[in-house]
């Protein structure tokens, strides 16, 4: 199953869904769940810190340790 979600108010609706398969069966479900999501950044120089930020922010909100896909 893949989740497609936009930056913002989806991730943390992603974060909410996530959690709720971690609570319930089957199990197995979770492993099946991809979570996408983009990010568009202003036209701002590009640091290292500033995108790993932004990276941070998106796995807070969607609470994952990491980002399945990131559009960017």
């Amino acid at each position: 199953m893949i989740v497609v979600v936009a930056d913002g108010p989806a991730e943390d609706l992603y974060g909410m869904f996530i959690n709720k398969v971690r609570r319930e069966p089957p199990p197995e479900m979770l492993e099946e769940v991809r979570g996408l999501t983009k990010w568009v950044p202003s036209l701002v120089k590009m640091t290292r810190s500033f995108v790993e930020e932004n990276i941070n922010r998106s796995r807070k909100r969607m609470d994952v340790a990491a980002l399945d896909m990131l559009q960017f």
